[in-house]
């Protein structure tokens, strides 16, 4: 019983020990996707789980993106009328002065706010950088697209940086987790587990579309064991923290670089549990209620305590999955899973209407699911 302990430790111990943005990303040149345009993953882990999907107005460029629930300035992935995409990933490995005073507290979001606002190119974006002042304790991974095929990851910290332009791999995707190529090797820590899951299913793909790379965000794949955690014979395992979605995963975004039709690919949730939905800047605010209100978030904070547990031996904290719940609930969300629109909704409102009615039969089947597990738990509390 020491594993089903109350809603509110759960919650607590859920987010407390993980990496503040501990995320996992990749970047696809325009020559290896499928649909001719750069691409743009993120799989989001944070204890911030409560986001939303904003189309913002007011600056340069007008733009759609994943941001926290309230307050819009703080923005995690979005892309912009011209087809300037960005996302960042946090980093722990490049250098900062901790000497000096941290009056410049500006963060990644300020950064991605401001460039969703006013850039319309990769270029664009380095020259930003080179002006942009930050503290002396800044450092983060910001990848970045553009509709002229123009991909990099920049590594960025208090008084420099170090661009990677994409189309310089063989394999035609980059990838950062939690450490960064340019900062101390001894410090990258244990993101490179992910960072190794991810590299090891993308170098499966002769060819990447949208799908595919969400496909990453629900895919329990372990270098590990050759394979996913899912499908090994224990009902409860401890081996999570080798795969992409994690207990703390809370969102995804797949964002594709599209001058005339910019879009991105949304899981306003645990990617396991709910579906991504297309949100295209061209809808303006007229956006799925899903991605725009609180439904995916509450349904995925469920599945998270429904199919993971935390336990504490001395020193050490353990997360267990209930693989076996899970596995159903991946294959459920899978099924509800379509293949993003190539071409712009005629009708907004009739498209939105459509998800809508998707998202509810979809919460009704992953709620049979989870909804008898939770209650075996608050049973088992009261015991």
């Amino acid at each position: 019983m020491k594993r089903f302990i109350n809603l509110l430790l759960l919650t607590v111990l859920m987010f407390g020990w993980q990496a503040s943005e501990a995320c996992t990303s990749a970047i696809v040149t325009s020559g290896m996707s499928s649909n001719g345009q750069t691409l743009l993953w993120k799989h989001r882990d944070s204890r911030m789980a409560n986001t939303r999907v904003r189309h913002i107005t007011g600056g340069k460029y007008a733009y759609t993106a994943l941001v926290h629930a309230k307050n819009s300035k703080i923005a995690y992935a979005g892309v912009n009328n011209k087809g300037f995409g960005i996302f960042n990933t946090a980093t722990g490995n490049l250098p900062i002065d901790r000497e000096a005073e941290n009056t410049n507290k500006v963060t990644f979001a300020t950064l991605i706010t401001l460039a969703l606002r006013e850039c319309a190119t990769v270029d664009e974006f380095e020259e930003l950088v080179k002006t942009w002042e930050r503290g002396p304790r800044f450092q983060t991974n910001i990848g970045v697209g553009d509709a002229n095929g123009g991909a990099a990851y920049f590594e960025i910290w208090h008084n420099g940086y170090k661009r990677y332009n994409t189309a310089d791999r063989t394999s035609g995707f980059d990838i950062r987790a939690n450490y960064s190529f340019a900062g101390d090797k001894k410090k990258r820590g244990i993101s490179q587990r992910r960072y190794l899951a991810a590299e090891a299913q993308m170098k499966k793909m002769p060819v990447f579309t949208p799908e595919d790379l969400m496909a990453l965000s629900r895919s329990y794949y372990a270098v590990r064991f050759k394979g996913s955690v899912l499908d090994i014979t224990e009902k409860y395992n401890d081996n999570t923290q080798r795969c992409v979605p994690r207990q703390s995963s809370v969102a995804a975004v797949v964002i594709v670089c599209d001058g005339k039709n910019p879009r991105m690919d949304v899981v306003n949730g645990h990617p396991a549990a709910c579906f991504p939905v297309t949100a295209w800047v061209e809808a303006g605010a007229n956006l799925p209620k899903c991605i725009t209100g609180t439904d995916m978030f509450k349904l995925s904070r469920d599945f998270r305590i429904a199919a993971y547990d935390n336990e504490k031996q001395g020193r050490r904290r353990f997360v267990w999955l209930n693989q076996d719940l899970t596995y159903k609930v991946v294959s459920a969300t899978m099924k509800s899973c379509k293949k993003a629109p190539k071409k712009t909704p005629k009708d907004f409102t009739k498209y939105n209407a459509s998800v809508e009615k998707r998202f509810i039969k979809h919460k009704a089947r992953i709620d049979k699911l989870i909804q008898p597990v939770l209650a075996e738990k608050k049973a088992a509390k009261k015991r």
